[in-house]
Parts: structure tokens; C-alpha cells; sequence
């Protein structure tokens, strides 16, 4: 697997590159339905917190990464928590977008039936914002679209909030 290359950017990725980001890494192996973060190329990615205590999954070495100060935003997806799960054991932020906010293309278009969705784990609510302002927006072939937000992202993540309810 770690000599086979795919020969296209995803959408996403695409759109980074065009705004003048830098990957520092490449994918060396897709981890489908796993909890943990292990790879048969380099072993367990480790919690930068605790070393006893996992980074989860499956993005949990994007979180590790972002948690150490290594980048500021990693790439990942979520289908259920393997965006989420990683952020909370690593201390950091993840969100996982409304469906069809973010493209999956050129290559999935729709990826398990609209339930996994592309996004990012980064180190605050504020980082995620930004990234969804470069990222978000259809593209051809996708099966789904989220309409256009009233107001910018960075625009809703300063505005006061007003009285808020936590319930469970």
C-alpha cells in the first residue's frame, strides 16, 4: 500500500494548496472501522498528554499532531466521532459539518450513504471557522449540498451567544 499514490488532490486538500497552506505529511494507510490509531507502518500513535491514555479514532494521529503543536489543523473525516473522539482524548477541537458542507470529490462524492462527512481537528473553535471558510462550498458531483450561511463563520464564532441552556 505505501507505493500506491491516487494522482488527484480531494476537493478539500485542493482548496488549502490554493489559499497557500503546506501539508506536511502525506496518508501512509487508510484506517476504515477502527478505533484505534495503529498503523502497520509506524505502530500506535501515541497521546501527547499521556502516553498510557489512547489518541482514539480513527483521526487520532491528526489530533495527536494538532495536541503537540506540530500543525495547527489536521485533515480528517467523520462518520461517527472519528473526528470527535480523537479531539476530546487529545484535548483539542473537532467538528463534524452539516452534510454537503464540505465537498468529498473528486474521487467519493458520497462516502456511507451521507454519513461521513470531511472536516479538519484543530486547536480552537475560532481555527475551525477559518478552515470552513476556505473548505465549505459544493462542487460538481456532489450528491448534497448545505445552503449558504447568513453570516460568516468567523463572524458567528465572535458573536455573543446570548443566554444559553445546557441539557442532556
Amino acid at each position: 500500500m505505501s507505493d500506491e499514490l491516487i494522482g488527484c488532490d480531494a476537493i478539500g486538500l485542493s482548496e488549502l494548496l490554493k489559499k497557500g497552506e503546506v501539508t506536511p505529511g502525506e496518508l501512509l494507510e487508510i484506517t476504515i472501522q477502527r478505533i484505534e490509531t495503529e498503523t502497520e507502518f509506524h505502530g500506535a500513535t501515541l497521546n501527547p498528554w499521556n502516553p498510557g491514555l489512547t489518541p482514539g479514532g480513527s483521526s487520532g494521529g491528526s489530533a495527536a499532531a494538532v495536541a503537540a503543536g506540530v500543525v495547527p489543523m489536521a485533515h480528517g473525516n467523520d462518520g461517527g466521532g472519528s473526528l470527535r473522539i480523537p479531539a476530546s482524548c487529545c484535548g483539542v477541537f473537532a467538528l463534524k459539518p452539516t452534510r454537503g458542507r464540505n465537498p468529498l470529490g473528486p474521487l467519493f462524492g458520497d462516502i456511507g450513504g451521507g454519513i461521513v462527512y470531511e472536516h479538519a481537528v484543530t486547536r480552537s473553535v475560532r481555527d475551525s471557522a477559518a478552515l470552513l471558510v476556505i473548505t465549505s462550498g459544493p462542487d460538481l458531483g456532489d450528491p448534497y449540498w448545505a445552503q449558504e450561511k447568513k453570516r460568516p463563520y468567523l463572524e458567528e464564532v465572535a458573536r455573543d451567544p446570548g443566554r444559553l441552556k445546557i441539557g442532556f
